[in-house]
């Protein structure tokens, strides 16, 4: 059990192992997402965690403003029961919606990659993933028009990979759904950050990429919409 104090509030997580210890510090030790506090902070839509796992950025998020509306997505059981455990741990944060699905360019179901660790599941196939599960998914559009989201202020997404298939497929009518965009584009064997650059600067976002301190093969991008 780890209890922190963070932006005035008493925080719980149960730390299951050495991977949900290293994504807590991430986000709460190390800060690689400061770059979305301010928009938080400010945030009158809905905040999308795509690929929750145990929950960290749904908490950094309902800490930072306790007024948002924040949707956490995750796929994988053990992650999600996670999730909802470490929910219940911190009663100030039971609005957070939980929902047991993988954001997809489509709704239905999908096989969802396993790894060894809880913490590199994805929709695409690659080397360390060695079990498949099938598993529920949904795209923006039905899962907005599900849970009458008129606005996002900030989708956040980490899905090892995952991040490529559903930024393609965006719609012009799901892009203009979104003020920001923060996500962690993964290096896979066909795709690089650049290619999202290529997608989402026509799409009429601004773009920044921000290097990971632990992984030179990461990249965190913050896209804003400039029609917002």
């Amino acid at each position: 059990m780890e209890k922190i104090s963070f932006n005035q509030k008493t925080i719980q997580f149960n730390l299951r192992d050495e991977v949900d210890v290293s994504i807590y510090n991430e986000i709460f030790k190390f800060r690689e997402y400061r770059q979305t506090e301010e928009i938080i902070k400010n945030a009158s839509g809905a905040i999308i965690d795509v690929g929750a796992h145990a929950g960290f950025f749904s908490i950094y998020a309902a800490a930072l403003n306790p007024n948002a509306k924040v949707y956490a997505l995750e796929p994988e059981t053990n992650n999600f029961s996670a999730l909802n455990d470490n929910i219940r741990l911190n009663p100030d944060f039971k609005k957070i919606k939980l929902f047991q699905t993988a954001l997809s360019s489509k709704t239905g179901t999908e096989k969802l990659y396993l790894s060894v660790d809880s913490h590199n599941h994805s929709l695409i196939k690659t080397s360390y993933n060695n079990q498949e599960i099938p598993v529920k998914t949904i795209n923006l559009s039905d899962f907005c028009r599900q849970q009458k989201i008129p606005k996002i202020s900030l989708l956040k997404m980490d899905i090892e990979g995952g991040e490529y298939e559903i930024i393609k497929n965006l719609a012009t009518t799901e892009f203009n759904l979104i003020d920001y965009i923060f996500l962690e584009a993964h290096k896979t064997e066909s795709n690089s950050y650049q290619d999202l650059e290529k997608i989402l600067r026509p799409a009429g976002f601004s773009v920044q990429v921000f290097p990971c301190q632990f992984d030179s093969d990461l990249k965190f991008i913050l896209a804003h919409n400039k029609r917002k």
